[in-house]
């Protein structure tokens, strides 16, 4: 049931909840729900999955394991302990463009002195299977519906591709994260010392389909140029179903991870360009493929120096960036 308000028995508790940018009424599918942002459909999910299984699919992701605890009903629409940066949301949405496989991120590869001697290089990403490739398949098909033809289709790129906006009340940020097989972006606008409400910028409140949609869409088509195009992995929820259980091997997620995701605190972001494949950060231009999905954030009006903090105040679509909290 796509209606609103809807409150629901979750946690022990009764929660209440809104839609925001999209809305609803009668009754809809999960599908047709993420790609609309419907959060009173997501809302009964949660409640029938638990905020426990919850968290740890999160952790499994690259959410950090202290956004997620203690477990609560909120994280079905975005709400978490700690602020989540873009950083983290760009990781966490590349395990999905790697098939499953989760990439440690990191900023910096090498350090070279005034003279060119090597100071300093970036081993190998750590790695591990977060999910299996069945069902990553199936969430992606769901995500791509959200460019296709849902709230985030400011966001194409001319390519195959999936990801998903992200409003907190009040408008007071604002996200997109999306992806190919080869890259995954984060874009956040908001205020850098906290929320503020975005409500005439331009004339228009600031939802993540609007500026954030936009800023992606246009650093993606830079960034991808004379990348080969490709095909996101997806796979039907009727091959889970008829297979039986999904096909997870997986360990436990790892516990030391920074901080996560909605109402954003939002954490100073982070400028990287990652190597064309699928598994890290970089400070430069893509480079030949690996193993697991390459992450980038993108701050239009900072350097390449680590941490960037905007030096402006007033949110415009050159403001920050990086990715959805709220459906």
């Amino acid at each position: 049931d796509s209606g609103s308000p809807k409150t629901v028995d979750c946690g022990g508790a009764r929660w209440t909840v809104n839609n925001y940018e999209g809305r609803g009424s009668g009754s809809t599918t999960a599908e047709v729900a993420m790609a609309q942002s419907i959060n009173t459909v997501y809302a009964q999910i949660m409640a029938r999955v638990g905020p426990g299984a919850v968290a740890d699919v999160a952790q499994k992701a690259g959410i950090p394991r202290e956004a997620v605890t203690p477990a609560e009903c909120a994280m079905a629409l975005g709400g978490m302990r700690e602020g989540v940066s873009p950083l983290e949301q760009a990781a966490a949405f590349a395990t999905f463009a790697a098939k499953g496989t989760y990439a440690e991120p990191y900023a910096i590869e090498r350090i070279r002195d005034r003279d060119g001697s090597v100071v300093y290089e970036r081993g190998r990403p750590k790695t591990r299977e977060a999910f299996g490739e069945r069902e990553v398949g199936v969430l992606n098909g769901v995500l791509q519906g959200v460019v296709r033809d849902g709230t985030g289709t400011a966001a194409a790129v001319g390519r195959p591709m999936a990801g998903k906006t992200g409003t907190t009340e009040n408008y007071g940020n604002a996200w997109f994260i999306g992806y190919v097989p080869q890259l995954a972006t984060a874009v956040w606008v908001g205020h850098p010392e906290g929320d503020t409400p975005m409500t005439n910028v331009r004339g228009q409140s600031v939802t993540g389909g609007s500026f954030p949609a936009r800023i992606f869409s246009s650093y993606m088509r830079e960034a991808l140029a004379g990348v080969p195009v490709k095909d996101l992995h997806r796979a039907s929820p009727d091959e889970l179903a008829l297979r039986g259980a999904p096909d997870t091997t997986v360990g436990p997620a790892e516990s030391a991870a920074p901080s996560s995701s909605s109402p954003p605190t939002t954490r100073r972001p982070v400028i990287t360009l990652p190597p064309e494949p699928p598994t890290t950060l970089r400070t430069v231009r893509p480079a030949p493929p690996r193993t697991a999905a390459p992450v980038a954030t993108v701050v239009p009006t900072t350097t390449t120096t680590l941490p960037p903090r905007p030096t402006t105040t007033t949110p415009t679509p050159t403001t920050t960036v990086a990715l959805p909290s709220r459906l």
